[in-house]
């Protein structure tokens, strides 16, 4: 399994959602010690993926991520169903928002078509349940996170990210 930049396995999973729309699930939790956000994103067809990434600046996030398994356990899959929240994978074109825009359509009704399958400049392509860090997932596959860690440390080393001032 091949650790990846994190835009890259989100685009995997995008071409799998063209396939499977329906049945994702989501594991969001916080990585205190590299400033990093954690996702683990499950489908029963197409496995678990995780992608850790940190918020580089307001507009930027950097991150890594890859394929763990090619299955998710049935009972972790109906754990997730049991989620606090929903997530949503998604994407825009800037160009197509403003185009509706100037045909006066308003951004809540551009988002909402979104959320309805209807393309305005914003695109759905999964969503589903969510649950926070307290999930099975943090606690498996620890010889990929490990690889995971290492190449965001790397990352982070190489922007300066822990550097002090001085």
């Amino acid at each position: 399994m091949e650790i990846k930049p994190g835009p890259e396995v989100l685009e995997e999973i995008i071409k799998k959602t063209r396939k499977n729309p329906t049945g994702w699930r989501c594991v969001v939790s916080k990585d205190e010690s590299r400033f990093s956000n954690e996702y683990y994103i499950l489908h029963p067809a197409h496995g678990i993926y995780e992608v850790k990434e940190y918020q580089k600046n307001p507009y930027m996030t950097r991150g890594v991520g890859m394929r763990l398994a090619r299955r998710v356990d049935e009972g972790l899959y109906n754990d997730i169903e049991k989620g606090v929240g929903e997530f949503t994978i998604m994407s825009e074109n800037p160009y197509k928002v403003l185009e509706s825009v100037k045909r006066g359509i308003p951004l809540s009704d551009i988002l909402e078509a979104g959320l309805m399958g209807k393309d305005l400049g914003i695109r759905v392509h999964a969503r589903g349940p969510a649950t926070g860090a307290k999930s099975p997932v943090g606690g498996m596959f620890s010889k990929e996170r490990r690889a995971l860690n290492r190449e965001l440390d790397e990352i982070l080393k190489n922007e300066g990210v822990r550097d002090s001032y001085g």
